[in-house]
């Protein structure tokens, strides 16, 4: 199969040959990451990768209308989940945007490991591509004299700013995506969460919040110890406010149209970024994240023993969701180590997914970008890290 990925025409096969080097070294393989993926078979396991590669890049929308973002599958999920009548026209989304560029920045530094052609004859010109359409994305989506992010426009007509999306783009601030200003953006994402209307958010703006003031705190000087008060008083805003939106009837949070149907992608986006947030396990927060967890791997939300996880009760298990579990999983053991019965959902979940996915057919085409970068990510980190 062939992507057009702007400029550049790629083979799906040279993408596939390319994953099936990457931590192949006899250190790897014998490390503790290393044994944790042993549940698979790795060539297997890396074929999925590749194939995963190869559906993000399908996904971005053309330059050629201004945008170059990610979405083409937004809407074709989001009608099977909710019904067709839910499903919108293709446009770009930030969060899927956002996720593709840090899972796809993650499999550039796997590519700069490897010695083969495809890294590195092919590979820089799909980096060059990214960085072209990451560009073009932004100049249609932030407002560059307060690096807020907007809605896409309609015409020449620009809207306000939305909270929700420029918490979401400092997640690739500080990468080598150096397209916004770090401070300017820190500082409106501190000074306006007093202006939120945080009851009439979307569910995943909390942890994209939350994500957002946490890397503010890291970097201790970017808008000065006068602010340190602000943000830890955001943080704590943030977390009552996702803390308050837990459905106890669900063991979780969801969004959407359908509650049901919308819990497992929201609850288990909300656990697999948990991970890189450092919340205090006793903390009310804390406790329901522990729920939601251990909610997610027994019945109803884990379907039926032995593979992936369903959308909703009684559905077949879903690639998509599968994906977010193994992330959600992969982030357990990068903190602080799975318990046995999450180790062995996780290989039962990660086993459906390489065998749905690593075949030469490629990733199915009814899957969520949003959530496939996750599984790429999180695949990328544990094999640069192993």
């Amino acid at each position: 199969m062939k992507i057009e990925f702007g400029n550049v025409e790629i083979e799906a096969s040279d993408l596939r040959e390319a994953a099936s080097s990457f931590g192949d070294s006899p250190k790897r393989r014998h490390s503790q990451d290393g044994v944790m993926l042993n549940c698979v078979d790795r060539r297997e396991l890396l074929a999925s990768l590749g194939n995963a590669v190869a559906f993000l890049l399908r996904d971005r929308l053309g330059e050629d209308t201004g945008e170059g973002g990610w979405g083409h599958s937004h809407s074709i999920y989001k009608a099977y989940l909710y019904g067709p009548e839910v499903g919108a026209v293709t446009r770009p989304s930030v969060m899927a945007t956002v996720s593709a560029i840090v899972a796809l920045q993650a499999v550039d530094k796997l590519m700069r490991r490897s010695s083969g052609r495809f890294a590195i004859q092919t590979w820089p010109q799909v980096w060059d591509e990214i960085r072209s359409g990451v560009n073009a994305f932004t100049k249609v989506r932030l407002d560059h004299t307060a690096d807020a992010a907007h809605p896409l426009p309609s015409s020449d007509r620009h809207d306000a700013a939305r909270y929700r999306h420029t918490v979401w783009w400092t997640r690739v601030t500080g990468t080598d995506f150096d397209f916004v200003d770090a401070e300017r953006i820190a500082r409106y994402v501190v000074e306006h969460s007093n202006c939120v209307q945080w009851k009439d958010e979307k569910t995943a703006t909390f942890m994209a919040a939350l994500s957002a003031f946490e890397w503010i705190e890291r970097h201790e000087g970017l808008l000065g110890v006068e602010k340190e008060a602000d943000i830890a008083h955001c943080r704590q805003r943030a977390q009552q406010a996702l803390a308050e939106r837990y459905v106890a009837n669900l063991d979780g949070w969801t969004s959407g149209t359908d509650p049901e149907k919308g819990r497992q992608l929201y609850t288990l986006g909300i656990l697999a970024d948990s991970a890189d947030y450092s919340v205090d396990t006793d903390s009310p927060l804390g406790k329901l994240l522990r729920s939601a967890m251990d909610a997610t791997l027994r019945p109803p939300w884990r379907g039926q023993p032995g593979g992936g996880l369903p959308s909703r009760p009684g559905a077949d298990p879903d690639v998509s969701v599968s994906c977010l579990g193994v992330s959600a999983l992969m982030g357990r053991h990068r903190v602080g180590g799975m318990r046995e019965d999450e180790s062995r959902e996780f290989a039962k979940i990660l086993s459906f997914l390489v065998d749905a996915t690593g075949t030469v057919g490629g990733w199915p085409e009814r899957s969520y970008a949003w959530a496939v970068s996750y599984y790429v990510k999180d695949l990328c980190r544990l094999l640069l890290e192993a």
